[in-house]
């Protein structure tokens, strides 16, 4: 908080009642100053009791969910040290005060006319391979410099944790850099990418409430949840890190010995919940994080709310903010995959900005694979290669496909075929499409399969309407979305690693198309998860 400094005039009297005239204006600019002071104070905590204490639309606050927390200590964030800077960062890294990650403006924003996405101008990212040394990104720094010489070309940050720097270029010189530097930098292996902007877009029943109503546990059974957990509800070995907006891991369906590594990309820091301006202002992100992570692995028979999918697998907090960027969703990636995840969670994704937004809708599929084919570098060249080291490294990595009603594709990040993509579906088992009644905009689940063209772009459908899940302060939320669809799929690959967790990526993806059902009269997202015959065909797999 900014300290205030009030000046006195005049002769000071000191001891006397805060009342007297003298000073800090006197009784009237006291009186003002504390009436202003006090309409502030009531006007944010008017902000919170918006965001925290009321209903939020999609809210649940049926009593039998509003129960006292369990009781435990605060869960402890500071544990963890982590190495985000070199002892020696030589003349061109930033020095370790000012190594951090550069505040997102949308000011700083451009939509881009070929890649029709939204990026950050004046920014470029590097990625170094996952063996460079401090030494490296030293010599890189230098090597940088000597071809540009020029003050506005500079190492704003840099990670050796995740292998990743970010330089600064001017706006209008910011592809010819791109273009040059792999020919400029000959001798260390790296890849360069843009800085684009990703949006969040919630019997053998346990005895969590939740499983007490259909209408909120209903996505459940259409994926054999209820068998799965008869077979497995996960292996503590195996490490699901779900990198969102923020936790609340001190919610009584996250707070757990299993969370390991908590990580922030903003702070370098533990700390995976907002500060508390931010949980004001941003509140949405602050129940995104906490929801996806619950669906996927949140506690289960604690009589509290719901369950996730694997609720005995660890839980690897990695908090990236909202929105997030390129460099921050990499960092979050990069770091549960050196930090020996098993299974990665994003439910993040871009949008095409709202000029674009209707051709991407009506584009035809032969025109979607020649909007792929032109738009490939700086984008699918670098996620290709960090899914060949999630694939050198055994990490499934599922994605939300998105919830803008166009071909998940647009987006770079979702092209692999190594990567895990959900699309969402509904009550009816169909694919998710919503109609804003009163606009007529077309919004619900990406999608992307059109072998006719060569496209296969959505691997799985999981539920993504009315999905319950945890949010902070102990409370629940019920919520459309793909980024809800994704954390099942990635509960059901961690179920599925937990019974063999040497199963290879393409294992999986075949797997789960095999045996999953067909969306009827939907062919263009992959078929409906079925968790339970996923598990059994990874136990004949092992026979």
């Amino acid at each position: 908080m900014k300290k205030i400094f009030f000046k006195t005039k005049g002769k000071a009297h000191p001891g006397q009642p805060f009342w007297y005239p003298w000073g800090m204006g006197g009784c009237i600019g006291r009186l003002l100053l504390f009436l202003v002071l006090l309409l502030l104070l009531l006007f944010l905590l008017s902000l919170f009791r918006r965001c925290g204490n009321t209903q939020t639309e999609g809210e649940v606050t049926d009593p039998i969910f509003q129960q006292d927390p369990l009781p435990h200590a605060p869960f402890d964030t500071t544990l963890t040290d982590y190495d985000n800077n070199l002892p020696d960062p030589g003349e061109f890294l930033p020095d370790s005060a000012h190594n951090v990650v550069p505040p997102f403006s949308r000011d700083s924003l451009v939509s881009d006319t070929t890649s029709r996405r939204e990026i950050v101008g004046n920014v470029l990212n590097i990625i170094l391979d996952s063996d460079a040394g401090n030494e490296t990104f030293k010599k890189w720094a230098q090597e940088f410099k000597e071809n540009y010489p020029d003050p506005a070309y500079k190492v704003v940050f840099y990670r050796p944790l995740v292998q990743l720097i970010q330089i600064q270029v001017p706006s209008e010189r910011r592809m010819q850099v791109a273009d040059e530097l792999p020919r400029k930098i000959t001798d260390i292996r790296f890849h360069v990418f843009i800085e684009e902007v990703f949006e969040t877009s919630a019997s053998n029943k346990p005895n969590d409430p939740v499983f007490k109503y259909a209408d909120k546990s209903w996505y459940f059974e259409p994926i054999q949840a209820y068998e799965a957990w008869e077979v497995t509800r996960g292996d503590p070995n195996i490490t699901v890190a779900v990198v969102d907006s923020y936790f609340d891991l001190n919610h009584d369906d996250l707070y757990s010995s299993r969370i390991v590594k908590p990580y922030s990309v903003l702070t370098g820091t533990g700390n995976v919940a907002p500060n508390p301006l931010m949980a004001i202002i941003d509140f949405g992100g602050f129940i995104h994080g906490s929801m996806v992570a619950s669906m996927a692995i949140g506690n289960q028979n604690n009589s509290r709310g719901t369950s996730g999918i694997a609720p005995e697998c660890r839980f690897m907090p990695v908090s990236i903010g909202n929105p997030a960027t390129s460099m921050t969703i990499m960092q979050g990636l990069l770091y549960s995959i050196y930090q020996g995840a098993n299974v990665v969670n994003i439910s993040y994704g871009g949008a095409p900005p709202a000029e674009f937004l209707a051709a991407f809708q009506r584009m035809t599929p032969r025109e979607m694979k020649e909007f792929e084919n032109r738009n490939r570098r700086y984008g699918e060249e670098v996620w290709e290669f960090v899914a060949n080291l999630c694939e050198e490294r055994g990490v499934a990595v599922v994605w939300a496909a998105g919830n803008e009603s166009v071909f998940s594709g647009f987006d770079p990040s979702k092209r692999s075929s190594k990567w895990i993509v959900a699309s969402g579906i509904d009550h009816n088992l169909k694919m998710w499409v919503s109609v804003d009644p009163a606009s007529g905009r077309k919004a619900g689940s990406n999608f992307g399969n059109f072998p006719e063209v060569g496209l296969q772009e959505s691997t799985i459908s999981a539920p993504s309407v009315d999905i319950f899940g945890a949010m902070p302060f102990n409370r629940y939320y019920s919520g459309p979305g793909t980024s809800f669809a994704a954390p099942l799929v990635t509960g059901a690959v961690a179920l599925m690693k937990s019974i063999d967790p040497s199963l290879k990526n393409e294992e999986i993806i075949r797997i789960l198309k095999e045996t999953g059902k067909p969306v009827e009269g939907c062919p263009q997202i992959g078929p409906r998860l079925q968790i339970r015959a996923a598990l059994d065909a990874v136990r004949s797999r092992r026979r």
